[in-house]
């Protein structure tokens, strides 16, 4: 092989080595991005905190019986109907009285006869008294004239109870309502023959409805009569009614360990109904608390909240208490008028910039993260 050719090749196979011992070039970093989180905001805010007890119970009326006939008989007039409104006194159903109104005939005759004896007696005993004024009678017959008068006298006063207890028999025939109210149930068919305690008719009185409630023992002392309670009947759309607290038993239920408390309020017009579900509120504490809405709390152990100071989220533990209505109350850890993240929230970490987007518009909706579920 000629020299010449030979030396292209040395140096060839020499700047092949080279290149594979240089390691590549390292392309140039992109520039780093500082991370900024999209909020919403609102600031917290110094309110009237309420310590609420909260409990579920049931409509009851605020009276309740079942009508049994007092007296025996067929049934012969009916005119009550379910869901008729009566007023006390009034008739709801007649039983057959040819009976009754024969026995009250015979006692008032006999009656009668009774009071006849009795005058009788009596002008034979103010003979007697004169005979034995004049000296014309023994001792021993004013005597007989005198027990003579009382024992018609007792025959008088059976006759007239006789005639009482007949009264009160043919007024059993008529079953009458014990107050005003609604029928709720109707147990008897016309012609059916009844007696004494057999159920005829469910009353209730609606004018004021009553809600049994079950309080634990912790809540119990908190309680007194009198107090308001607000109460929410979810089948009525959420509509509220004011009552108060009219009952506190004073031992606990066995079956539920739960301190029966009945409350009480006006149903003057008749919208609520036995057996409807309720939801009652009792205040039984205020106080002017911070609140800020729920959706500023990311959920933990313990939770937080995230303050915004200029463009950066500061992480804040906070001490939670009472929520209602979509806010809830901050113990510790923010003071009123400081802003602080709501929607997106639960994206933030302590120190992170934030770009704040004002709520209300589509555009602004688009733009902001959602809210934590909860």
């Amino acid at each position: 092989m000629p020299p010449r050719t030979l030396l292209v090749r040395s140096l060839a196979l020499t700047g092949a080595l080279l290149l594979l011992g240089c390691p590549p070039a390292e392309p140039d970093a992109p520039p780093e991005v500082e991370r900024v989180v999209a909020v919403s905001v609102a600031p917290a805010t110094s309110e009237d905190v309420v310590d609420p007890v909260v409990v579920t119970g049931v409509v009851r009326p605020v009276r309740e019986v079942v009508v049994a006939s007092e007296g025996s008989g067929r049934v012969v007039d009916l005119p009550t109907r379910l869901g008729q409104r009566v007023i006390q006194g009034e008739e709801l159903a007649r039983l057959d009285s040819g009976v009754q109104r024969a026995h009250l005939d015979q006692a008032q005759s006999q009656a009668e006869q009774a009071a006849a004896g009795l005058a009788l007696a009596e002008a034979e005993l103010e003979r007697a008294q004169e005979l034995h004024d004049q000296g014309a009678t023994t001792d021993r017959d004013l005597e007989a004239a005198t027990i003579q008068v009382r024992s018609v006298r007792a025959q008088v006063s059976g006759a007239q109870a006789a005639v009482r207890l007949a009264e009160r028999a043919l007024s059993d025939t008529a079953i009458r309502a014990p107050f005003a109210g609604t029928i709720s149930k109707v147990r008897l068919e016309l012609g059916a023959l009844v007696g004494p305690g057999t159920p005829a008719f469910g009353v209730v009185d609606l004018s004021e409805a009553k809600i049994g409630l079950g309080i634990a023992g912790r809540e119990i002392p908190l309680l007194a009569v009198g107090q308001p309670a607000a109460v929410q009947i979810p089948a009525l759309g959420e509509r509220g009614f004011e009552g108060r607290v009219t009952a506190i038993s004073p031992i606990t239920d066995p079956a539920t360990h739960t301190w029966p408390v009945e409350v009480t309020l006006p149903n003057p017009g008749g919208e609520l109904h036995a057996g409807m579900v309720a939801r009652v509120q009792i205040v039984v504490g205020q106080r002017v608390g911070v609140v800020v809405p729920e959706g500023a709390v990311v959920e933990g152990d313990p939770p937080r909240i995230f303050v915004i100071e200029g463009d950066v989220a500061l992480q804040r533990q906070v001490d939670l208490g009472r929520s209602a209505g979509g806010r809830v109350e901050v113990r510790s850890g923010v003071q009123p008028g400081e802003i602080v993240a709501v929607l997106g929230s639960q994206h933030l970490s302590d120190g992170v910039s934030v770009s704040v987007y004002a709520m209300g518009g589509r555009e602004a909706d688009a733009a902001v993260l959602p809210a934590v579920q909860e």
